[in-house]
């Protein structure tokens, strides 16, 4: 591989890891040999799409062995396994067993390519992964983080050390306020990589707000030009259910989600995640 850096985008996404991986390669001067993983055709088809020049390989991550790559001493291994099975957003639904086994498989891809540096991202929940009863599918809230803690003991026995951080997007200059947890482990011969500094919501430089990324060009479809015009009583109550329940102010332009929990919100802060 020469002076070229050697990454792997493990559960591959539509690309955004690996901008974000080639950008800051970009910014030192360093070159780099992209490889991204999935076992969803349209995944990689939309990761080749933005990273044509990155290796692109189809295998079910349950089953692949990574010694099938021929890779050793990478130098970054990114790993984001589905999230839909830690995240609070499936409510009180059977969470998928399987599925929450997925991040165990990096521990082989660890021990295998035996990465400088690792990370880790999921959704917040991950800090909590627990077992399951066996019966409900539910969480066994009794034994809550037993599961992280054995996968981050796996991780050190393998001679990492390991840190982990929920991370703010809108901190960073992204204008959304979710927040990601981050999971980081520097094999020990190699120096421990420094947590970025927060760049947004500070004095001088706010967050970035919903309206700096939405393109006003695109029209939605008003209530004041249907075919048959709404009456004077339902406009009025439209006017009213809109600062009752968003306030005065939000009673301007505002951001209303169209998934989970029914929220409106300031297009002049992040947005929502």
């Amino acid at each position: 591989m020469g002076n070229k850096l050697t990454i792997i985008d493990l559960f591959c996404g539509g690309g955004g890891e690996s901008t974000g991986l080639m950008q800051a390669c970009e910014e030192l001067g360093q070159d780099a040999i992209l490889f991204a993983i999935n076992h969803w055709e349209r995944s990689l088809e939309t990761h080749a799409a933005n990273h044509p020049s990155a290796n692109h390989c189809q295998e079910d991550l349950f089953l692949m062995d990574p010694r099938k790559t021929g890779l050793r001493d990478v130098d970054i291994l990114w790993a984001s396994p589905s999230c839909t099975s830690h995240s609070r957003a499936r409510g009180c639904k059977p969470l998928d067993r399987k599925e929450r086994t997925l991040p165990w498989r990096v521990l082989n891809w660890i021990k295998e390519t035996t990465p400088k540096q690792v990370l880790v991202e999921n959704v917040v929940e991950f800090e909590k992964w627990s077992p399951l009863f066996k019966q409900t599918g539910k969480v066994n809230f009794l034994r809550e983080a037993a599961t992280f803690k054995a996968f981050v003991s796996h991780i050190a026995s393998l001679g990492y050390r390991v840190q982990w951080r929920n991370l703010c997007c809108a901190d960073y200059g992204a204008p959304t306020s979710r927040t990601r947890f981050f999971l980081r482990a520097s094999r020990l011969d190699m120096p421990v990589m420094a947590w970025p500094e927060r760049t947004h919501g500070i004095p001088g430089s706010p967050w970035i707000p919903a309206s700096a990324c939405i393109d006003w060009s695109v029209k939605g479809v008003s209530i004041f030009t249907r075919k048959k015009p709404l009456c004077d009583n339902t406009l009025k109550r439209i006017a009213h259910g809109l600062v009752k329940y968003s306030g005065e102010e939000l009673a301007r332009p505002f951001l209303t989600k169209l998934y989970g929990k029914s929220m409106s919100g300031s297009i002049e802060v992040p947005m929502p995640r």
